[in-house]
């Protein structure tokens, strides 16, 4: 649910909301729903969204069947270590009505709600929820590290601190045999968009497959970061790691960055940045640190007001 949003047991708005079944996973588009496949556009809201125990992906009406993916697993296994599955993206919360109709009302076993924070870029009429959803061997344990499907997004946060709902272990939708042998995880981001006027939109898997080593390979390129204050609280954004910091824990970092001292990292000398009670580590060339301090200050000052 992005900011704005509303689920309710007669209304629905602005949602994205993914049911497990006894033997697939569903989706049911709100209305106005689109299917973007390159440069073409279909409406979909009268069609269902359904994930099957071998990964096909396909979107099914009383008219049409619409295949999205085709299978992703072999004897039961995955054919990759990750898999994008299908990326999906509310309608801006404040551009559309809610929807008032007859909606499913209950549920056997578990119901989560998977609510995200505003950051100073969001716009209720212009921002959208993208999500994409994966699947994972049950080893993989860097969800972080899910590149986005969709180009110009940049990570949505959630209220507890982190921009992935998962592992979603497979028995959760996949009550019956055969199942997937996997976990499934939705990684969030925020999309700037005025395309499409304002409506639900899904879209095929552009990148399907990964192994763990291309996700977890270090690429030696400049690292960016970013730095914002609000509400109150400072997001701060290396590579694509966010984390949302209190302002108490901004201003700690902020000393603890002035007080460092150089260190040599394969012949280079750089500060170190440590995040996350020290389990992640930053190196910035020492003319770059030197600024992030005053960085970090001035975004707790925003958060406060």
């Amino acid at each position: 649910m992005p900011p704005g949003a509303s689920f309710g047991s007669d209304t629905r708005h602005a949602i994205l909301e993914i049911k497990g079944a006894i033997s697939s996973m569903v989706a049911a588009p709100l209305p106005g729903a689109l299917l973007v496949r390159g440069n073409s556009t279909d409406p979909v809201d009268d069609h269902h969204l359904t994930i099957h125990d071998n990964l096909m992906v396909h979107l099914k009406s009383a008219a049409a069947t619409i295949e999205l993916a085709p299978a992703g697993v072999v004897d039961g296994a995955l054919v990759s270590d990750v898999i994008h599955l299908v990326t999906v993206a509310a309608a801006p919360p404040g551009s559309t009505e809610p929807h008032v109709g007859r909606h499913q009302s209950k549920w056997e076993g578990a119901f989560a709600a998977f609510s995200l924070a505003p950051d100073d870029k969001y716009d209720p009429v212009t921002t959208r929820l993208v999500v994409d959803v994966w699947a994972t061997k049950r080893e993989f344990a860097a969800p972080g590290r899910l590149p986005a499907q969709w180009p110009g997004v940049r990570p949505a946060v959630s209220n507890s601190g982190t921009t992935v709902l998962g592992p979603v272990p497979a028995e959760w939708a996949f009550r019956r045999e055969p199942r997937p042998d996997c976990v499934f995880y939705c990684r969030c981001w925020y999309l700037e968009s005025l395309e499409y006027g304002g409506a639900p939109l899904i879209t095929a898997p552009t990148t399907r497959q990964f192994s763990t080593e291309e996700l977890l390979a270090f690429a030696r390129k400049p690292l960016t970061y970013d730095i914002r204050g609000s509400g109150p609280a400072v997001t701060l954004t290396f590579g694509q790691f966010t984390f949302r910091l209190s302002v108490d824990e901004a201003r700690a970092l902020a000393t603890t960055i002035e007080n460092a001292s150089p260190i040599e990292v394969d012949g280079v000398s750089v500060i170190p940045v440590a995040v996350a009670n020290g389990k992640m580590l930053f190196h910035l060339p020492p003319d770059e640190a030197a600024k992030v301090p005053g960085f970090l200050r001035s975004a707790s000052e925003a958060a406060l007001k």
